[in-house]
């Protein structure tokens, strides 16, 4: 739990929580005022109501008037749902909705069963904004949708009828409320199968095979047996398969290695089916494991070091192998006696232990050895063969340090490794080291040989505190092995030293003052390098959130965001200061969430530092209603969009709800007076973008026009809707916190019966005119060329998947692998008539064009394309048969 965020569990209350943190809010000894104050901040309507896994912020904020979104949407928007704290089964729902006039909600709540169909479990009113629901035992997932209903007022209207004034009573809604956006819970439930016995095992050279007899045969009965394999008592598994049951018996076999010993577990899997698939696994609890059985040993993996005593001594160290009562060593000076001259190997068994000593050897000449493992099951396969000289000097060391740019006051280790000809360990090292060129005293080390067989990597530690800035260091090395002879020197290697880099990292707003929480945008983060003896090359600047969250892309589109997920990165590719600024163009924030501002800065030394800051986003948010009206041009086929965002002023929303006004008080009454009846003014938005998107047929948004000024003269042009509707998505975005609220328009009936294919397009994109609004804009310019079918045409789509089946041995079916490109194509069949030269001639010039078309059809279908067209004359035929070959491309609008 983070110090102000507190997470729900199983028994919790609000009022427990809130005395938990008393101190947090000073309430004495009254832990409900406390929990009230608790449910303020939270945004808890019912104090009593909490969900399981559910999070409370715990930041104070007594003496602050808790904000509130404005929101005058008529689809209520789920707060809270989950599984209430004090049970196991009892879901609950929250919502919020601030339209005043409402009787009541409608709640419905559906089960699934995992079948894959919703069934409706309960459907009720409620006039608070919450509901619950016990779902039956079978359930696996819970649904939920509210719909507001609002009450009524009369309405008393007067008509001529006749020459007689007639009046009409009737009760009118105050609006019409939309059902809210689902949201489901799911649920786990089981009947496992019972545990199974523990399996019995069989070795045959290298083949096991785990057996489990006598399985139960009630209802819950299993299908399968699942075998989990144990290799030499390791907490990892060697082997898991699974195998059918068969007449209340399970088998499996594997090939296992030589050398080991193994033990079984297994457990029974009880598979549910519906319409013959699996919808359901239940796995019961794992046996206990079985003895274990062991195999012939395995061959020691290699020979691990080899190396040189004396002048006349070599000693032989092998990897140990487990299952063992002894190894067997040969060794001989040709190699190729092993296979064809036994009399002139030797061999040594040695009973205890992977090392051993063979003495005797003649200087200088090189012996080739190998090893094999024996147990009372027989013996293993030799080891890779190696050799040895007896008595040579070492080569020049490998060299290497812990840093080759180190930081006044850091240790630097220097480390070398004796690379030896006669694998002899080294008995002794010179070191030579030179600071800013000037010779320091040599440092020679003498070592006591080591029993292990690894190779030994030695060190020397320096101490840099004695260094200024900009100190260099050189140093070499060379050893010496059994014979005591010294061998070639190492490269000579340089180690520069700096004063350590620091990096000030600051959050300002725009008065350049640091702040913990943003309340609006732009947020401005500023790095300061130092010292200035180094200089910054670039800064990697990165912003992750805290915790994870659900919010809105660009167009509106949900998506989650994990917690230490980048919502920012960006690299600075600079020499000077960082200043960056982030604002609702580069950045996507939720209010009320946490983030980590984190930068990396690079000096040309080759060190980096690195800071970091936290920052609260506490804005207040508010949701908008925009709109638009379209206007659809039949003359040259497109849309011009003007999108806007109006709100109405604070004083038209009173506190309290209005009295409901009676018959007497809106009776109509005929006047000869020409004055308007007074209607609620509606203002522009201030401080907030607007966007266009065209909804494609398959679900896509294309972005039409971004970033709109929401001012009344701004038109945007649609080239491409859709012949039978025109479809579009208003998003509008707040500049200063970056909220996004959006609406999907009713689809613009267009009613196109024509096919209509056009290329080498020009158009004005967005027109800007000062003229008022009610106004029809002037038409957008255009200019280009296009072909208009008006004739029936065969339409014939394909879509062909990018999917690779590939054929595996063992396997009954290929597997496939799906990729990303998807092959749409189409044919379009017309006939054209003779006489129609204006169409045909622009059918021929479609046909030489080498760039790509927009194509649209009456159904709606629209899309960029590769196009190849065909035609064939007939003579005394009365008209053109022509072929359209279209493949989808990527386009733009």
């Amino acid at each position: 739990m983070a110090d102000d965020i507190y997470t729900v569990v199983l028994g919790d209350t609000l009022s427990e929580i809130a005395w938990k943190f008393n101190s947090t809010y000073n309430y004495g000894s009254n832990a409900m005022a406390a929990a009230q104050r608790l449910g303020a901040i939270n945004d808890i309507e019912n104090i009593d109501k909490l969900f399981i896994g559910q999070t409370l912020s715990l930041k104070n904020t007594k003496g602050k008037k808790i904000k509130k979104k404005k929101n005058n949407s008529l689809t209520p928007k789920i707060s809270r749902m989950g599984i209430q704290s004090n049970s196991e089964n009892t879901v609950f729902a929250t919502w919020r909705f601030t339209r005043s006039h409402v009787k009541e909600y409608r709640c419905v709540w559906y089960y699934s069963t995992g079948d894959g169909v919703w069934f409706v479990g309960s459907d009720s009113t409620e006039t608070r904004k919450q509901s619950t629901y016990n779902p039956p035992s079978n359930a696996t997932r819970v649904r939920f949708n509210v719909k507001p209903i609002s009450k009524t007022h009369k309405v008393t209207t007067t008509k001529k009828v006749k020459g007689k004034k007639k009046k009409t009573t009737k009760d009118v809604h105050y609006w019409t409320g939309k059902w809210s956006k689902d949201k489901i819970v799911e649920f786990s439930k089981s009947q496992k199968p019972d545990q199974p016995s523990v399996p019995s095992l069989e070795m045959n050279k290298y083949k096991l095979t785990a057996k489990v007899e006598n399985l139960d045969t009630s209802v819950n009965k299993p299908t399968k047996i699942e075998f989990y394999v144990v290799k030499n008592n390791s907490s990892k598994v060697f082997k898991q398969d699974k195998a059918n049951v068969v007449q209340r018996t399970a088998s499996y076999s594997w090939n296992v290695d030589a050398g080991g010993k193994y033990k079984v577990k297994c457990r029974a899997i009880r598979e549910i089916y519906k319409n013959k698939k699996v919808v359901s696994t239940l796995y019961s609890d794992w046996s206990d494991f079985s003895s274990e059985v062991t195999t012939i040993p395995n061959a020691p993996k290699s020979i691990t070091s080899l190396e040189a005593t004396s002048t006349t001594e070599i000693k032989c160290v092998w990897s140990t192998v487990s299952n063992v009562t002894g190894y067997e060593v040969e060794y001989t000076i040709n190699k190729a006696y092993f296979n064809t001259n036994s009399e002139q190997v030797s061999s040594k068994t040695i009973e205890v232990g992977t090392t051993a000593i063979i003495s005797g050897l003649d200087n200088g000449d090189e012996y080739f050895f190998r090893v094999r493992a024996v147990n009372e099951q027989g013996k293993s396969g030799w080891t890779p063969i190696k050799s040895c000289k007896v008595g040579q000097k070492p080569a020049a060391p490998t060299t290497w340090s812990s840093s080759t740019t180190a930081i006044v006051g850091e240790k630097v280790i220097l480390y070398w490794v004796h690379n030896t000809n006669d694998r002899s360990k080294a008995t002794k090292a010179g070191l030579e080291l030179r600071v800013n060129g000037v010779d320091k005293s040599p440092k020679d080390f003498t070592y006591t040989p080591k029993d292990e067989g690894e190779e030994t990597t030695y060190q020397y530690t320096i101490d840099t505190n004695a260094y200024s800035d900009g100190a260099t260091i050189q140093w070499r090395v060379r050893t010496a092995g059994v014979t005591g002879v010294y061998g070639d020197w190492s490269v000579q290697r340089t180690i520069d030293i700096y004063a350590p880099p620091t990096l000030e990292l600051h959050l300002t707003n725009t008065n350049d003052e640091d702040i913990e929480a943003l309340s609006s945008f732009p947020l401005y983060v500023k790095g300061i390098p130092g010292p200035q003896s180094q200089s910054p090359i670039g800064y990697h600047l990165t912003v992750v959130s805290t915790e994870d969250y659900e919010t809105e892309d660009q167009i509106g589109n949900e998506k989650f965001v994990s917690a230490n997920e980048e919502v920012y990165s960006k690299f600075f590719d600079i020499k000077t200061q960082l200043l960056a600024e982030l604002s609702a163009n580069n950045i996507d924030l939720e209010n009320g969430k946490t983030y980590k501002v984190h930068c990396i800065v690079t000096m040309n030394s080759g060190l980096t530092a690195e800071a970091e800051l936290e920052f609260t986003v506490d804005w207040v948010e508010e949701e908008y209603g925009p709109d638009a009206e379209i206007i659809y041009n039949e003359d040259t086929y497109s849309c011009s969009i003007r999108p806007y965002c109006f709100t109405t002023p604070d004083e038209y929303f009173p506190d309290e709800e209005t009295p409901e006004t009676t018959a007497e008080e809106i009776t109509e009454t005929p006047s000869d007076s020409d004055e308007d009846e007074e209607e609620t003014p509606e203002i522009l938005v201030e401080g907030v973008t607007l966007g266009v998107y065209r909804r494609d047929y398959n679900g896509e948004f294309i972005e039409i026009a971004t970033n709109l000024d929401n001012t009344s003269n701004i038109y945007v042009t649609d080239p491409h809707p859709a012949l039978d509707y025109g479809r579009y998505r208003i998003v509008v975005t707040s500049k200063a916190t970056g909220a996004v609220s959006y609406v999907d328009l009713p689809g613009y009936p267009i009613s196109e019966s024509s096919v209509i294919i056009q290329w080498n397009e020009s158009w004005s994109n967005l027109i800007t005119s000062e003229i008022n609004v009610d106004e029809i804009p002037d038409e957008p310019t255009w200019s280009g060329s296009r072909v208009i079918l008006p004739y029936n045409i065969d339409v014939s789509d394909k879509n062909d998947i990018d999917v690779s089946l590939v054929k595996y041995v063992g396997r009954k079916r290929p597997v496939s692998y799906y990729g990303t490109q998807l092959g749409e194509t189409a044919s379009w069949k017309v006939e054209i008539p003779k006489n129609d030269e204006e169409t045909l001639y622009a059918l021929r010039r479609l046909a030489v064009w080498t760039g790509d078309v927009y194509v649209r059809e009456p159904s709606g279908t629209g899309y960029w394309a590769n196009i190849s067209v065909s035609m064939s004359q007939t003579h005394r035929q009365l008209t053109i048969p022509v072929t359209l070959e279209i493949t989808r491309v990527e386009g733009g609008v």
